[in-house]
């Protein structure tokens, strides 16, 4: 774990930078979390819940494709 520390202030804490980094950084520290606590058996619910996070960095990281570049209006 630890995307999420690469947005953290040396100095302060607090965590800087862009709130869709910041959002997908957090969705990949849980994802690792949740797969740390899958096991052989009954562990469906937690399988689901990696893919619907899984699903939802993939809309992040694919939203900028669909945005016209600033620079270019």
């Amino acid at each position: 774990m630890g995307h999420i520390s690469e947005f953290r202030h040396a100095q302060w804490g607090s965590i800087i930078g862009n709130e869709k980094d910041i959002r997908m950084a957090i969705l990949r520290d849980e994802v690792e979390v949740l797969t740390s606590r899958l096991e052989p058996h009954d562990t469906g619910h937690i399988h689901t819940t990696i893919s619907t996070l899984n699903n939802r960095i993939e809309e992040l990281e694919n939203d900028n494709r669909d945005k016209p570049d600033i620079k270019s209006l």
